[in-house]
């Protein structure tokens, strides 16, 4: 008779990685300790790190039979469900776990990544929507009006998300706080660009230019943005200029204005026909 429990069995061999004995040990002892939900946990446990559906579906019908189901409770559903094509299933779970800790960051991104992953933006939307607002949550705000096709939404967070990245930290000083500022603006000087905004634009690709000085993509699109506003002499200067340092991105621009068709007097004035 060994000196060792089947629950005590089991978890020396999950520690040594032999996982079918520790599942045949948690079946021993869970046969006669059904209300052993700590247990049951641990099946869980070693059922989800066994290969195949079969093993992931005992899984599931060990968590029906937790009385009390906690957050992680739900965490793991949704992972199983993930892991059998069941994203509306996941994303639900994921909601579950969410109203028992809202508060819970590393929760929180699993739902809003299930929710992504599912296409629930506008679900994802009101999620982030609920958060701090730190230029983090800002930022991904924007990004999923950007998605939704809403674009004054996405001007809106990413200005805010810029007016609070510099009121944490010191742009001017801290070279990754002016990185992280930098690609904002980048990102709300598209948002403005298609939204006709030219004025924030230009203003944001130049601001863009000093942010990250060996990225010339960034004056050639200040330089479009001047043409649109009427500028079309300092236009031409800037864009010339530009390409001159860096020739290659002349299909850059050809290929910015296959996109946008307001663009092709502005790429015809830039570079001649025949090139």
């Amino acid at each position: 008779m060994s000196p060792y429990s089947p629950l005590q069995l089991a978890e020396a061999f999950i520690r040594t990685g032999e996982l079918g004995d520790a599942l045949e040990a948690l079946n021993n002892h869970l046969d006669s300790m059904p209300e052993d939900a700590a247990a049951r946990r641990l099946r869980v446990d070693v059922l989800m790190r066994l290969p195949g559906a079969d093993y992931a579906r005992r899984a599931l019908a060990d968590l029906d039979q937790l009385v009390e189901v906690t957050a992680e409770d739900w965490v793991q559903r949704s992972v199983i469900l993930q892991g059998l094509g069941d994203t509306a299933g996941c994303s639900a779970a994921m909601a579950a776990a969410y109203r028992l800790q809202p508060e819970d960051e590393r929760l929180i991104e699993r739902y809003l990544s299930t929710l992504e992953q599912n296409g629930q933006i506008e679900e994802a939307r009101r999620l982030v929507d609920e958060q701090p607002a730190t230029w983090r949550w800002l930022q991904i705000a924007g990004e999923l009006a950007e998605r939704a096709g809403d674009g004054e939404a996405a001007y809106q967070r990413y200005s805010e998300a810029v007016s609070a990245i510099e009121r944490r930290l010191d742009t001017e000083r801290n070279r990754l706080a002016g990185t992280l500022k930098g690609m904002l603006v980048v990102k709300r000087a598209g948002v403005a660009y298609g939204l006709g905004l030219l004025e924030q634009a230009e203003a944001d690709y130049r601001a863009a230019s000093d942010y990250f000085p060996k990225d010339l993509s960034y004056p050639l699109m200040q330089a479009a943005m001047l043409w649109l506003k009427g500028e079309q002499g300092a236009a031409l200067e800037l864009a010339q200029q530009v390409l001159r340092d860096m020739p290659a991105l002349t299909e850059y621009l050809r290929d910015a204005t296959a996109s946008d068709g307001r663009l092709t007097p502005f790429l015809e004035a830039v570079i001649p026909q025949d090139v």
